[in-house]
């Protein structure tokens, strides 16, 4: 305590905008990226400046950090359907263009191999 009968007390900083802004700008450029293998890596750091700057500082700008949670989150789900979309195009393609004889072997032998070989075998 000092003279006055106040205690002496540290100053508490006051710290910046920088995660709040960092997430934001990195949860559109994942947004703006999701079709890359960029946005995976945006959006996890997007995620993690977001949640740290909610979590460790008194918010100012939480609309910031909030914002760019919501881009990574939305670009990590347009990645994972647009790549659901590329494998199911693909196999699709795939099947087109085989032979149905090869398909059904290639069929049997997935069943086979997956344990219902006693059954194949009692069709054969």
């Amino acid at each position: 305590m000092d003279g006055n009968g106040n205690q002496n007390r540290v100053p508490v900083k006051k710290r910046g905008n920088g995660f709040a802004i960092t997430s934001l700008v990195l949860g559109i450029l994942s947004i703006s990226l999701f079709c890359t293998l960029f946005s995976p890596v945006l959006s996890a750091l997007s995620l993690i400046f977001g949640i740290i700057y909610l979590v460790s500082y008194v918010p100012e700008r939480k609309s910031f950090a909030i914002t760019g949670i919501i881009l990574a989150a939305a670009s990590i789900l347009m990645f994972i359907i647009s790549i659901n979309i590329l494998m199911n195009s693909a196999a699709l393609h795939s099947i087109r263009n085989a032979d149905p004889a090869t398909l059904l072997q290639e069929y049997l032998k997935f069943v086979r191999d997956s344990g219902y070989g006693d059954l194949i075998n009692t069709l054969n």
